[in-house]
């Protein structure tokens, strides 16, 4: 709700524009009026008011109405996915968020989850590695020291207390180097 009062002389109207929209005119006889916000997109509003005597007021708001849970990918850490700048519409990311095929891995492959919301941002990630119950992550690599098939859950919480679901994740690792042999026939020992 957009309103403005002036005391002496009042005001007629109210005009509002948000970015890149069309200037939008609010008569004081209709009284303070609710208007839409853009959702899930920063936007900036800017109000002017002016009384009867031509006395204007400006003022401005940066506005995100944020109606987005946030979204956490599992990624291998390296310096090109550390430097990403994720789009919440980045199909690559919705892909590599939370796959339902198994990441084969071994332990020195670097995991990491990569939380993002470009509404009001993320406010904390939680992870739950194999039966562990859940604890905060703080951006810490992802371990695993043995062997075998281990199940990654998470989930984030955004700044509006908005959750994503859980996301799951199946990982092998495979800490044992392969086992070679040889199979020589017709070998002549002297």
């Amino acid at each position: 709700v957009v309103s403005a009062v002036d005391a002496n002389v009042g005001v007629p109207a109210i005009r509002y524009q948000f970015q890149g929209a069309t200037e939008q005119l609010i008569p004081s006889s209709q009284g303070p009026l609710p208007f839409d916000v853009p959702a899930n997109i920063p936007t900036a509003l800017q109000v002017t008011a002016m009384d009867e005597l031509g006395n204007t007021t400006n003022r401005g708001l940066s506005l995100v109405v944020d109606t987005l849970p946030p979204l956490t990918a599992l990624l291998i850490s390296n310096a090109a996915n550390d430097a990403l700048d994720l789009a919440e519409d980045d199909p690559a990311l919705r892909n590599a968020a939370m796959l339902r095929e198994t990441l084969r891995i071994n332990p020195q492959v670097p995991l990491r989850l990569y939380p993002f919301d470009h509404g009001s941002g993320v406010r904390e990630t939680w992870v739950s590695i194999g039966a562990s119950a859940f604890t905060r992550y703080l951006g810490e690599t992802l371990s695993f020291p043995q062997s075998g098939l281990v199940e990654i859950r998470c989930y984030s919480v955004d700044a509006f207390g908005q959750s994503e679901p859980v996301q799951s994740r199946m990982v092998e690792v495979d800490v044992e180097a392969p086992f070679v042999a040889f199979g020589l026939t017709n070998v002549f020992v002297p």
